[in-house]
C-alpha cells in the first residue's frame, strides 16, 4: 500500500518535472547560465531589472494571446495596441492634465475597440486572422505616427507632479500587474466555462458548434479582451518610463507571439498554457537580451531569434502531423 503510494507521488514528480513547461525552463536556466560565464556582468542587479521589465511588458500581452493561440487565432497587430492608446494617453497628460485614473479607463476603452475591430475582421466577416491583424496594424501604426508625429511624448512632469511611482514597494509594477493577469488568466482558461469554451473552438468547430458555441461570440470577446489588455499595458509602460516613445509596442508581434508558439501554444489551436506562455516569453526576452550581451552583432540577433521561432513551428507541425 504504502510502497504504491511512494510510486505513485515518483511518477506524478517524474511526469511534473517532464512537462514541455519544465523542458523550456531548463534551457532557459542554461541560457542565462553560459551568458553569465561569457559575461558575468548580465547578473548585475541593473541588468536583471531591465530584463524583468522589458519581459514583463511581453508577459502582459502574452496572457490574452493565449487565449486567442488556443482559439486558433492570433493578432499581428498586437504592439499598436499597446502604441496607440499609449499616445493617446500621453497626450491626454501632457497637455490636458487628465487624472490617472480617467486617462486608465480611456486607454483600456480604446484598446478594448481597436480589439473589437480586430474580432469583427476576423470573428464576424472570416478574413483571415493574419490578413486582417496585419492590415490593422498598419493602420494603428500610421494613427500613431500621426499623434506623436514620431517624436517622443514626455510626461515626465505630470507623472512627477501626480507622484506616480514605477514600483509598488520595490516591485515594478509592470511585474505587480503581469502576476495578476496571469493568475486570472491561468484560472479563467482552466477552471471557468468560457475557458473550456476557448479550447472546444480552438480544437473543432463542428464540435463547438453542435454544443452551441459562437466562434464569432468567442473570438469577438478575446480580440476585445486582448484590446483592452493593450489598453492597461500602454498605462502601465508610462508609469514605468514617463514617456511614450516611437518604438512603443515595437516588435512584439513577434516576440509576444512567438513566445506563444515556444511556449507550446499549438498554431493549429485547441492547446496551450498561460504559464507555457509566459516562460517562452521568457525566453525570447533572455535570448534577445544574451545576444546583446555578448555582443553579437544585431543582424545575427535577428537570425537567431528567427532560427528559433522556426525551429517551434516546425516541432509544432511534427507533432500535428503524428496525430492523423
Amino acid at each position: 500500500m504504502i510502497s504504491s503510494a511512494v510510486r505513485d507521488n515518483s511518477s506524478a514528480i517524474k511526469n511534473f518535472l517532464l512537462r514541455s513547461e519544465m523542458m523550456i525552463l531548463y534551457v532557459l536556466f542554461l541560457l542565462v547560465t553560459a551568458t553569465a560565464i561569457v559575461n558575468p556582468a548580465f547578473l548585475t542587479v541593473n541588468s536583471i531589472m531591465a530584463i524583468l521589465r522589458q519581459y514583463s511588458f511581453y508577459g502582459i500581452m502574452a496572457v490574452p494571446l493565449t487565449f486567442l493561440m488556443v482559439s486558433l487565432a492570433f493578432d499581428m497587430s498586437i504592439g499598436t495596441l499597446v502604441a496607440l492608446p499609449g499616445a493617446l494617453s500621453a497626450i491626454l497628460m501632457r497637455d490636458f492634465g487628465i487624472s490617472l485614473g480617467v486617462t486608465l479607463f480611456i486607454s483600456i476603452i480604446l484598446g478594448l475597440f481597436l480589439g473589437m475591430f480586430n474580432g469583427f475582421l476576423h470573428g464576424a466577416l472570416k478574413i483571415n486572422a493574419f490578413i486582417a491583424t496585419l492590415s490593422t496594424y498598419y493602420v494603428y501604426r500610421g494613427l500613431f505616427r500621426v499623434l506623436t508625429s514620431q517624436t517622443t511624448i514626455d510626461c515626465h512632469a505630470y507623472v512627477t507632479a501626480a507622484n506616480i511611482s514605477p514600483n509598488i514597494g520595490n516591485i515594478p509594477i509592470s511585474i505587480v500587474v503581469l502576476i495578476i493577469l496571469a493568475v486570472v488568466g491561468h484560472i479563467i482558461l482552466e477552471y471557468t466555462k468560457f475557458g473550456r469554451s476557448v479550447y472546444i473552438v480552438g480544437n473543432s468547430l463542428e464540435v463547438a458548434r453542435e454544443v452551441g458555441i459562437s466562434e464569432t461570440k468567442v473570438k469577438m470577446i478575446l480580440y476585445s479582451a486582448l484590446g483592452a489588455v493593450g489598453g492597461l499595458c500602454a498605462i502601465v509602460y508610462i508609469c514605468t518610463y514617463s514617456a511614450v516613445n516611437p518604438g512603443i509596442g515595437d516588435r512584439y508581434e513577434f516576440f509576444v507571439n512567438a513566445g506563444t508558439v515556444i511556449g507550446g501554444c499549438s498554431i493549429y489551436g485547441g492547446k496551450g498554457t498561460i504559464a507555457g506562455s509566459l516562460i517562452g516569453a521568457a525566453v525570447m526576452t533572455v535570448v534577445q537580451a544574451s545576444l546583446r550581451s555578448i555582443g553579437v552583432p544585431s543582424n545575427l540577433q535577428v537570425l537567431a531569434l528567427g532560427v528559433i521561432l522556426l525551429s517551434a513551428i516546425v516541432i509544432d507541425t511534427i507533432k500535428e502531423k503524428k496525430k492523423i
